[in-house]
C-alpha cells in the first residue's frame, strides 16, 4: 500500500467517521431546534441537512459513480511539449522630454494648480 493510499483511507475514515457522525447529529439537532422556533427558514434548513448527508455519503457516491466510467487506459502525454515561438518585442517609441515649460509629461492634469 503507498503512502497516498493509505492517506486517502485515512482521510476517507476521518469523513465518514464516528467523530464527523456525531458532530454532524449535534449540528442537526441544532438546526431542528432553530427551524422549529421559527429562527431558520425551513428551506435553508433542510439544505443544509441535505447537506449533511451528502457529506456522510460522499465516499460510497464517488464509489458508485466511478464504476460507470469505462476502465480505458489514459493516453500518455507527449514526452517532450511543443516548442515555443520566440519573437522580439518591437522598439519602443522615442523617450517623452521634460522641459520647464511642459511639466511633467506623465501629468494627467496638466495646467493644474498643485496641491498643498
Amino acid at each position: 500500500m503507498s503512502v497516498i493510499t493509505a492517506a486517502a483511507d485515512w482521510v476517507t475514515g476521518l469523513v465518514t467517521g464516528p467523530a464527523l457522525t456525531s458532530l454532524l447529529l449535534i449540528t442537526i439537532a441544532v438546526l431542528a431546534f432553530t427551524m422549529l422556533s421559527g429562527r431558520l427558514p425551513l428551506r435553508r434548513g433542510s439544505l443544509v441537512i441535505l447537506g449533511c448527508f451528502i457529506l456522510t455519503g460522499a465516499a460510497e457516491i464517488s464509489r458508485s459513480m466511478m464504476e460507470f466510467l469505462p476502465n480505458t487506459p489514459v493516453p500518455a502525454l507527449p514526452s517532450s511539449p511543443a516548442p515555443i515561438e520566440v519573437q522580439e518585442l518591437p522598439a519602443l517609441g522615442p523617450k517623452p522630454e521634460r522641459t520647464p515649460s511642459t511639466g511633467n509629461p506623465f501629468d494627467p492634469y496638466p495646467g493644474g494648480k498643485p496641491v498643498n
